[in-house]
């Protein structure tokens, strides 16, 4: 049995030997292995372990955190292992800022709400085969490294170049970081989770702003000015309006953003702002407004001037893309039409959002300034004025004075005078201004109204039939029978026949305000501004009125989600509306104001005159004076002019008519001329011929001719029914002219009265009788008068009484035979009697004739040295006058036949 155990003794011993051979082998191998390895490798150790690192560095230590300030680099480098592509998440240590903020910050301002996002299995993916640049990424401009959001556990952001290693340059901006802070910023690689660290300093930039004051006033409807100063920011926002007022049943209706640059000066025009004009029309070429500019139902993107705004409330967190978004987030939600008067808050500062703060309040992200917009209710004025300037063009010419210098308040305009009506409102010129602008005749319809101060009338007329409330008719009064009013029609006036000019209030405006109050329309009446021709008589009544209905209310369409139309107001039923706009409440119906005028016929008369209408001048004085309808303003000049002498002497003077009552008085040089001269007058206004008329020199010019009354027969008698023929006189013309009286019998005080007309040149006498007069007086004695104008003599009549009738019929048939042989031979007398009356007819002929030998003016001249052929003839009136203006007298007799009876 001992066979057993010698074999599991045999069996052990060959394990033992197969062990040690492979151990051998092993051996062998390894260091054959080794010497191929020793033979065939390089001297470096490649056996030994290699770690993946990533580096992380700023630009810049410190940054300020806006604008330029907040600018600067973080580059991300790599080395070492195999992970040359992999993408690096950034994060701050213990997420001191959020994702959305180091996306903006690393994107330069990119809306964190379009950011890309992308998981971390598409991530490894996208590792693994190499395309990263597939991904929806977003990047900085001109930078190097890409940035996506990442879509892990704990959203991050990631960042990742297209070529094939993970190193570059991003452009950090910190202007949405909170300063004063420090930041430590953790950049992790994705697949190997190296890590770096990098610190930066953020600190405030130094920013202000400001208004140029705390409050700007206007009268609504009108224009206000403010300015805007920027320190260590070349742009920023003002936010108009956005907050509440104290009175909780006025809400602020209004919120729109500007968008202004340092020193920006803003001149709004308060009429237009909240409708659909354009933003330069409404503020000027400074500003934009998003309102006015884009609509506000447009998103911050699509707009050039506001892309990258974002519309925040006091969190933070978005209210909207769109001016809309943020008027309804803050409960304003827009007006019903034009800014109504109240007042406005403006905010001023910067930053790239604007913000409904925690007190309701809206603002830039970074608020420096805040003033008032206060528009007050606009005035109508209590007076209307009728005033005239002289005939010339309405409109204001560069070459001339102001036509309204010489205006005077008159009711009566003289035909070819300017009609000027003047009145008082404040609230128009914005309007004015807007609808200047739209007319081809005006480049800038706000310098037209606010810098030269005047429109067109068919400008204003535009104004009137628009729904402002303001109105104007002149209409006439006492037009005839069957005859159509004439009425005044601005709607297609040259401004040579109608203009406006347009000033200050009377009172000022306060504050920075441009304010149109004083309204002054100015009329040719020569033109075309009524529907008819004017003529002297017509009457006129002018009625202005700020017109409104009583429980009226208008509303602005805002049907299409735009801003309204300026003027496109239409009546509303809804109690919605509180104002009955533009400028009156619903339960007010405005107000009216009248005047009148009345067209005057054009008028020139002289002082001293003939009874032909040639002056009367002394040398001594040398004064010709007279009334005019002619404008008070309108320059009189007058000449004289004389052949007489060798050498002719010409003299000049010039006025202006009265404005009380239109009168005028020109003096000229009649040192050298002689009593009797007849010298040529000419008179001009405004440089143009206007009358002519002969001049005469006197010595009196009360008493031009003098007729007395010499060799009176003092004591005359004569029988009871007969003729006065031994009644005679001498008259004789002791004054310059030639002229005409009359020498008048009174007796006993008009008890019998009688005249003889008396014609003399000057030094001339004539003989006078009054045998056509019977003594029809019973007997006794009287006192008679001889007189003319200027010189009277007295003396006795007796009348005796006539024979006795009764004789006569004591008379036998022979004596009545011899009566009526008598009365035969009175009729034969009548026959020369009645050739006497036609020698009487004749001798007034001669007289006559005489009178056409002699001088045919009024210049006193013998009949030979009369050589004036040309002067016109005078001309006497149809009863008894002396003929000269001022000393007239009329006395009851008729000239028929030859004689005066």
């Amino acid at each position: 049995m001992a066979g057993t155990p010698h074999t599991d003794a045999a069996h052990g011993s060959q394990r033992r030997r197969r062990v040690i051979a492979r151990a051998v082998l092993l051996a062998g191998l390894l260091a054959l292995a080794l010497l191929v390895a020793a033979a065939t490798a390089t001297p470096v150790a490649a056996a030994e372990n290699s770690t993946h690192e990533i580096e992380a560095d700023f630009g810049d230590d410190e940054v300020g955190d806006f604008g330029d300030d907040a600018d600067t680099t973080i580059t991300i480098s790599g080395g070492g292992g195999d992970a040359n592509t992999t993408p690096a998440i950034v994060s701050t240590r213990n997420d001191a800022l959020s994702t959305e903020t180091l996306f903006r910050i690393l994107t330069a301002g990119e809306d964190p709400a379009e950011m890309g996002s992308v998981g971390e299995n598409e991530l490894d993916k996208r590792i693994g085969n190499g395309t990263l640049n597939k991904l929806s990424w977003t990047s900085g401009p001109g930078d190097e490294l890409n940035v996506i959001a990442y879509g892990g556990d704990d959203e991050s952001v990631v960042v990742w170049s297209d070529e094939s290693t993970a190193s570059g340059t991003v452009t950090f901006d910190v202007e949405e970081v909170d300063p004063p802070n420090t930041y430590d910023f953790d950049v992790t690689a994705f697949e190997t989770g190296a890590t770096a660290t990098a610190t930066i300093d953020v600190v405030e930039t130094d920013l202000s702003g400001s208004f140029s004051a705390d409050r700007y006033e206007a009268p609504a409807g009108e224009l206000v000015e403010f300015s805007v100063s920027l320190d260590g920011a070349d742009e920023g926002y003002i936010v108009l309006g956005g907050d509440r007022l104290s009175d909780p049943d006025i809400p602020t209706g209004y919120l729109d953003v500007l968008h202004v640059e340092d020193g920006d000066t803003i001149t709004a025009n308060t009429r237009l702002i909240g409708t659909n004009a354009n933003s330069e029309a409404v503020y000027g070429e400074d500003v934009v407004s998003y309102a006015q500019t884009y609509g506000p139902n447009t998103d911050a993107d699509e707009t050039e001037t506001f892309e990258g705004l974002r519309f925040e409330d006091a969190d933070g967190d978005s209210v909207g893309d769109s001016l809309s978004d943020l008027r309804s987030a803050a409960s304003t939600g827009g007006i019903a039409g034009p800014l109504t008067p109240q007042r406005y808050r403006l905010t001023l500062g910067t930053g790239d959002a604007i913000t409904i703060r925690s007190d309701d309040i809206v603002a830039p992200e970074r608020s420096f300034d805040r003033s008032h917009l206060v528009l007050t209710e606009p005035e109508f004025g209590e007076d209307l004025s009728i005033a005239t300037a002289p005939g010339g063009p309405a409109g204001a010419d560069a070459a001339e004075d102001d036509p309204l210098a010489d205006a005077v308040d008159r009711s009566t305009i003289t035909e070819g005078d300017r009609l000027v009506l003047q009145f008082e409102a404040v609230g128009f010129g914005g309007a004015l201004a807007h609808l200047a602008e739209a007319d081809s005749s005006y480049d800038d319809g706000r310098e037209a109204v606010y810098e030269d101060g005047g429109v067109r009338a068919d400008v204003f007329n535009d104004l009137l039939e628009i729904e402002e409330g303001l109105s104007l008719s002149i209409e006439q009064t006492n037009p005839g029978p069957n005859e159509r009013r004439t009425r005044l029609d601005l709607s297609s006036v040259s401004s040579g026949d109608a203009y406006v000019f347009v000033d200050e209030p009377a009172d000022g405006v306060p504050g920075d305000a441009s304010a149109v109050g004083t309204y002054t329309l100015v009329i040719d009446t020569r033109g075309n501004a009524f529907d008819d021709a004017l003529a002297a008589g017509n009457e006129f009544e002018v009625k202005l009125a700020l017109e409104g209905d009583a429980g009226e209310r208008y509303e602005f369409d805002r049907s299409g989600g735009t801003p309204p139309a300026p003027f496109a107001a239409k009546s509303a039923s809804t109690s919605e509306f509180d104002q009955q706009f533009p400028y009156l409440w619903p339960e007010e119906s405005g107000s009216v104001l009248n005047a009148s005028f009345r067209i005057g016929e054009e008028r020139l008369e002289y002082d001293h005159t003939t009874a032909d209408g040639d002056l009367l001048v002394t040398p001594e004085e040398g004064v010709i004076s007279g009334n005019t309808t002619l404008h008070p303003a309108t320059e009189l000049e007058g000449e004289q002019i004389s052949d007489a002498g060798p050498t002719p002497s010409l003299s000049r003077d010039s006025t202006t008519p009265d404005s009380a009552d239109g009168n005028f008085s020109l003096t000229g040089d009649f040192t050298d001329a002689e009593p009797g001269q007849r010298i040529t007058f000419e008179l001009y206004a405004e440089g143009d011929f206007y009358d002519a008329r002969p001049v005469w020199v006197v010595s009196d010019l009360d008493e031009p001719f003098t007729f007395a009354v010499e060799n009176v027969t003092e004591e005359v008698t004569v029988t009871e029914g007969e003729s006065l023929s031994n009644l005679t006189a001498t008259v004789r013309n002791a004054g310059d002219l030639r002229g005409e009286d009359r020498l008048t019998l009174d007796v006993d005080d008009e008890r019998l009265v009688d005249s003889e007309r008396v014609r003399l040149n000057p030094d001339r006498t004539e003989n006078v009788s009054f045998a056509g007069t019977t003594a029809d007086l019973p007997p006794g004695e009287y006192t008679y008068t001889l007189s003319t104008e200027t010189d009277d003599t007295s003396g006795t009549l007796i009348v005796e009484p006539a024979e006795d009738p009764d004789d006569a019929s004591e008379l036998d048939d022979s004596d009545v035979a011899d009566d009526a042989a008598d009365d035969g031979d009175d009729a034969e007398v009548d026959g020369p009697d009645e050739a006497d009356e036609t020698d009487d007819a004749a001798d007034d002929g001669d007289d006559v004739e005489d009178e056409a030998d002699e001088t045919d003016g009024v210049d006193g001249a013998d009949d030979d040295d009369d050589g004036d052929g040309d002067d016109p003839a005078p001309t006497f009136l149809p009863f008894g006058t002396r003929e000269v203006l001022g000393s007239t007298a009329v006395v009851g007799a008729t000239y028929l036949l030859g004689h005066w009876v």
